[in-house]
């Protein structure tokens, strides 16, 4: 610790008793600095935030696992909180944040609980486009096709790699019956990758949907030349 910097304790002590750093704990020490740096209330943040992770280098996954349990017990307020807390002492690596909070949405205590934690990491990382990404994509697996094509929309605005994101908002725009901006978003993508098979199959199913069935064909050719096995592609021609 430096000498000239003051540690924050999270000290415990009942109404009515003054609080003692008797029976001091490094415990106490990282939950008094987890507190600052989710406040963000002094120019020692970075520092605090240095100590906390080397005095517990795998505070990430511990903060998840707390969050995830409070989820699961229904306590999202606090779940909310730590996650909070999290991207306070992980404002750098947004990554990583996702990673976790992805394995969230899918693990934790329900779809709804992986909307929250991913909307609570798109209002501390509202330009982060794998946040708006990933919003889609639990959107999309909800059925939730108008929102998820927006979220699509807003990932492919801030940079997203387009040929995923486009492919997803296809998808949705497929979904919803809007088949020429589903082609627009496919044969975009497919100009950046044109050996990309989701893409190339997502264009044949477009094309079945469209009634042009040669059309199809043709794009399902194209996709068993690249994976003889495709079993979409495979199923055009068996019917």
């Amino acid at each position: 610790m430096h000498p000239d910097i003051p540690v924050p304790v999270e000290l415990h002590h009942n109404d009515g008793e003054k609080p003692s750093l008797e029976g001091l704990t490094i415990e106490m020490i990282i939950s008094g600095m987890l507190k600052v740096i989710a406040e963000g209330s002094t120019g020692w943040t970075d520092y605090y935030r240095q100590c906390v992770l080397a005095l517990r280098p795998g505070i990430m996954d511990e903060l998840t696992d707390a969050a995830i349990i409070k989820a699961q017990a229904g306590d999202l307020q606090l779940a909310r909180e730590i996650l909070h807390i999290l991207l306070g002492v992980f404002p750098s690596s947004p990554d990583a944040m996702l990673d976790r909070i992805l394995a969230a949405a899918e693990h934790a205590a329900g779809e709804e609980t992986g909307l929250d934690f991913l909307r609570s990491f798109i209002e501390s990382y509202p330009l982060e486009w794998k946040g708006w990404f990933a919003l889609g994509w639990a959107l999309r697996r909800l059925g939730r096709w108008e929102k998820a094509a927006a979220a699509f929309g807003k990932a492919i605005e801030l940079g997203a790699y387009s040929t995923e994101a486009r492919n997803e908002l296809a998808i949705c725009l497929m979904e919803l019956g809007d088949l020429a901006g589903a082609r627009r978003e496919l044969e975009a993508a497919l100009h950046q990758d044109n050996k990309n098979i989701k893409i190339i199959s997502n264009l044949g199913i477009l094309s079945q949907k469209s009634g042009k069935t040669a059309e199809a064909a043709a794009f399902f050719r194209t996709v068993l030349e690249l994976d003889p096995d495709d079993a979409i592609a495979k199923l055009f021609f068996e019917h």
